[in-house]
């Protein structure tokens, strides 16, 4: 009996065997403006805020909030002291928020307001989007028009992104020809090559040659002529068994006595598919080499069934297109009705019972950042006021298969997670303070959680963490409080966070630097009720951080590497324990993370940040 295939593999078995082919990976550095579909090869860090002044978020009057406070609807007061502002524009020091136009009321030579407002409404601060120094989006990320948006306005112009793949592809048959050709009887057109480098397109470059005939001299003087230029071999047709097909011919019997045949190995000859079976997967001189079979359709499965596991080896993951979806609201995601909104989240896997939770992000018209992060919009109706938590919903998403962490804010965490997509383990994140993190994952609304929680006896995490949770430790870091370089206002301990000439900025409640901060209070016998600026909330360490910087405030309680980033003082209060906690369901991506937590690369990376250290 004839031999047709000497090394049939199963499908799957295929798919691990090209997944292992992937070249090495090669960096380039491009513009910035040239980067639409490519994919980063590491973080990338803002080189500006976004913002980088104080702006106003809409048309309206700039006034001192201070000034509108006892309005009311029976107690309308007399708008004074204001400046008309338009979207963008800068505000001065003492206008700490905007009045829209609607909201005032003209009565003669008067304007009346009939509401209070809060210092900071529809004002855009400094960093509101993304703070200089902030990670703008991690490694192994995919490039799309807001991505380079939000880039360029960061002030980042060049991009390292993952260079292409060069293909060298091979047309062969003795019977090919161009297809703009006129064909004879027996001749045929070759259009296997127009179909592969236009599908393929987004993921390599290629260099195709006229077809070749049936000649293994022929095929070998091909590949001799570009084989040091490029990192993948392919041919199309002759992948069989037969005195025609050149390509069997060559990596076999014939192919082993050639010069470049010397390191060759066959490793698939024949994939159990229908279309597609006479497909070659193989080593030449240390080169991945791909035969693709010379039927089109057959070519057609193989690109779209086969080869996509070889480019998530080298890419990291494989673009998703949005598709409708549903998932549960981690939280309670209020409207005020009125108009249809579309809110940006982030979409991931929980508990088995609880499959895809959604999780709201910052809903400002400007926050480009949201768009970025975001792999889910959820749209609620004009008529609603919005849902409430466990909700079922129906949304566009994307990448709703990748667990989703919920953390508190932590810098390190995302450069860690950025290194993470390096090592192929791709995990959904939010920010959302330590408490609300650990009551999420004890509703197994997420898969894992992020918390620097100070219990009561001292120990952190473990009053609130889930008793069945896998625990991580992930680092020690520094918290104290961010001053202006120089400490003007002589700032040394917690209590001179009451003095009357001093103003704080808070973090959100439920975070675990409010926590700390409470618990400070209450060991020195203060309320916060005498410290100005208490009410006032940040939600992330940077943004506290930039509060201080521009002079908002003049104290902040943080972390060190927000300071040091920012360019502030820092003045050390204690070390606390930021742990990782995973569900049980999670065990595997609790190991890899341990792994990657534990290695030599990511105690280097915590040694160059400041206020971190190994728990380890």
């Amino acid at each position: 009996m004839r031999r047709i295939y000497y090394e049939v593999r199963e499908l799957e078995e295929a798919k691990t065997i090209l997944r292992n082919m992937a070249p090495p990976a090669k960096i380039e550095t491009l513009p910035t403006r040239q980067t639409l579909g490519r994919f980063t090869a590491e973080e990338i860090l803002a080189n500006r805020s976004v913002p980088h002044y104080i702006a106003a978020a809409y048309d309206g009057y700039a006034i001192d909030a201070s000034l509108t406070h006892g309005a009311s609807e029976g107690h309308p007061l007399e708008l004074t002291h204001y400046r008309m502002v338009s979207t963008g524009d800068a505000l001065e020091f003492h206008e700490t928020c905007v009045i829209p136009l609607e909201d005032v009321i003209d009565s003669g030579d008067k304007k009346l307001i009939f509401k209070a407002f809060a210092e900071g409404t529809n004002v855009r601060q400094i960093g509101e989007d993304v703070i200089k120094g902030d990670l703008v989006v991690p490694a192994k990320h995919l490039l799309e028009p807001m991505d380079i948006a939000l880039l360029l306005a960061a002030g980042v112009y060049e991009v390292p992104v993952l260079r292409k793949p060069l293909v060298l592809l091979i047309p062969t048959g003795d019977e090919v020809r161009p297809p703009e050709q006129t064909l004879k009887e027996g001749e045929i057109a070759e259009t296997n090559s127009v179909f592969i480098t236009s599908e393929l397109k987004d993921y390599f470059d290629f260099i195709t040659v006229p077809p070749i005939p049936n000649n293994v001299d022929a095929l070998k003087s091909v590949i001799e002529s570009y084989y040091h230029d490029v990192d993948i071999i392919a041919t199309i047709a002759g992948s069989s068994y037969g005195e025609r097909d050149v390509t069997t011919n060559l990596l076999t019997q014939q192919g082993l006595n050639s010069e470049l045949g010397e390191r060759q190995q066959l490793y698939v000859h024949g994939i159990n598919i229908k279309p597609g079976k006479p497909t070659i997967l193989a080593s030449y001189q240390g080169k991945p080499f791909i035969g693709f079979p010379g039927f089109p359709v057959s070519t057609w499965v193989v690109v779209k069934f086969v080869l996509a596991t070889l480019i998530e080896s080298y890419y990291g993951f494989l673009p998703q297109c949005w598709q409708q979806g549903k998932a549960l609201t981690g939280r309670k995601i209020p409207s005020e009705g009125g108009s249809i909104e579309f809110v940006r989240g982030v979409v991931g896997t929980a508990a088995p019972q609880k499959g895809t939770v959604f999780m709201p992000l910052n809903r400002g018209a400007g926050v480009m950042s949201s768009v970025v992060r975001a792999n889910g919009v959820l749209t609620i109706s004009a008529n609603s006021e919005g849902f409430s938590e466990e909700n079922q919903v129906e949304l566009l998403m994307r990448y709703a298969d990748w667990p989703l962490l919920v953390a508190s804010d932590d810098i390190a965490l995302k450069f860690f997670l950025s290194d993470l997509r390096k090592r192929g383990v791709f995990i959904n994140y939010v920010f959302t303070g330590s408490s609300t993190a650990l009551e999420l994952l004890r509703k197994n609304l997420a898969a894992a959680a992020g918390a620097h929680l100070l219990c009561p006896d001292g120990s952190y995490n473990v009053c609130m963490a889930p008793v069945n949770a896998i625990k991580v430790p992930f680092v020690k870091r520094q918290q104290g409080f961010m001053v202006p370089p120089g400490n003007p206002k002589g700032i040394k301990s917690v209590e001179d966070l009451a003095r009357p000439d001093v103003v704080f900025v808070n973090r959100d409640r439920g975070s675990g630097t409010r926590i700390l901060l409470d618990y400070l209070l209450g060991l020195k016998g203060l309320k916060p009720d005498t410290i100005k600026g208490y009410d006032h909330e940040e939600f992330s360490h940077l943004r506290v951080g930039m509060c201080v910087a521009s002079g908002l405030a003049d104290v902040g309680l943080g972390i060190k590497s927000a300071a040091d980033v920012l360019g502030l003082d820092f003045i050390p209060v204690t070390e606390e324990e930021y742990d990782l906690f995973f569900l049980p369901d999670y065990a595997t991506l609790a190991e890899a993370v341990s792994d990657l937590i534990n290695s030599e690369a990511f105690r280097l990376r915590l040694s160059n940040m400041g206020g971190y250290r190994s728990i380890g």
